[in-house]
């Protein structure tokens, strides 16, 4: 039973990444074999990716076998011809066959619209990748130089001596080039192909030679080259860890002394935020202390008479050195009473 017209033998179920996963995507390809940095691209990639385009999309298929296709440059056709393998069993060549032929006269090309490149050649910034080495944080700038656009022509001759085999592969040709322009992928480098022009180069004059059509299909590479030995890859800002330690000059404790009736003394010790947590002093009389009054914020207190240390109650001489030490937040203001009277 006849298909209907359209018929699809598989459907693509997979859905299409758009917008900027499609970008991501792209991107992923043209860095492909190497984490950050794109892929290089020459004047021979061009050509493998050309020809493998004419193989897979340009050939056609006559009486069953694919149309031969065959890359020259600028060997001449007599050496072609002597090691062309197909042939038939008189040595003849077999009709039909495609040949590929770059022209060596490479152009300064269009593929950046007509702009010029920045002088100097220098390296431009292609990503910025965070880094981390022993703990330290960093960045590693990747550089490339900027492409250099080409035009890349092709002359691409079909040989065929029957006339629906030239409609076939004129057919391929313009359904190919319909939207003025077809993208090949040198390296996954996107690059567009220009149908430039179509003509014929047949020799029909002489009736009694054998008679086959060739036609030429100018085909132009609107491609650039991206040279990878010019990648650089550079170390940018590395992010330590610095501690500044900021000495402040501390003030001393402020003490105040007291007298009051019955030859009572009290010694009142404030110690200010910041403030050094030690106060020395000479005793003017011969006195009893006897007890430590309204702590505040004051912890582990150590007294000390000229090097000896003593605790509550103790007596004091006329002239001896007292040394107070205690504990105490740095934030916080400390203060205690120390009492006793005159001897």
């Amino acid at each position: 039973m006849a298909r209907p017209k359209g018929f699809k033998k598989t459907l693509n179920l997979n859905k299409l990444n758009t917008g900027d996963l499609r970008r991501d995507e792209l991107y992923d390809d043209v860095a492909r074999g190497n984490a950050y940095l794109p892929q290089g691209v020459m004047l021979e990639d061009m050509d493998r990716e050309f020809v493998e385009f004419v193989n897979s999309d340009l050939t056609i298929t006559l009486d069953g076998e694919k149309v031969p296709v065959i890359f020259l440059t600028i060997q001449k056709w007599a050496e072609f011809t002597k090691t062309w393998q197909h042939s038939d069993k008189f040595n003849n060549i077999k009709i039909p066959f495609i040949t590929i032929v770059r022209n060596p006269d490479i152009q300064s090309g269009e593929n950046q619209g007509g702009y010029w490149n920045i002088p100097g050649r220098q390296n431009e910034t292609y990503i910025k990748v965070p880094t981390n080495e022993h703990g330290r944080n960093g960045m590693d700038i990747y550089k490339v130089p900027q492409p250099t656009s080409v035009d890349v022509t092709y002359e691409v001759r079909f040989f065929g001596n029957r006339m629906r085999d030239l409609n076939k592969i004129h057919n391929q040709v313009q359904q190919l080039f319909n939207a003025r322009q077809h993208y090949i992928r040198p390296n996954e480098h996107f690059m567009p192909l220009h149908l430039e022009s179509v003509s014929d180069e047949s020799e029909l004059t002489d009736l009694n030679a054998r008679r086959f059509y060739v036609q030429l299909f100018e085909i132009k590479l609107l491609g650039y080259i991206l040279d990878a030995s010019r990648f650089e890859v550079t170390p940018s800002i590395n992010r330590a860890l610095v501690i500044s330690e900021v000495i402040e000059d501390k003030c001393d404790p402020t003490v105040k002394v007291k007298v009051g009736d019955g030859q009572t003394i009290t010694y009142t010790i404030i110690s200010n935020p910041n403030a050094i947590t030690q106060v020395t002093f000479k005793s003017l009389y011969d006195i009893k202390y006897n007890e430590l009054t309204e702590v505040k914020n004051i912890t582990n207190i150590v007294l000390t008479v000229d090097g000896s240390p003593v605790t509550i109650p103790f007596i004091i001489k006329e002239g001896q050195n007292l040394l107070i030490d205690f504990d105490k937040s740095s934030a916080l203001t400390g203060q205690f009473n120390l009492n006793g009277f005159i001897l």
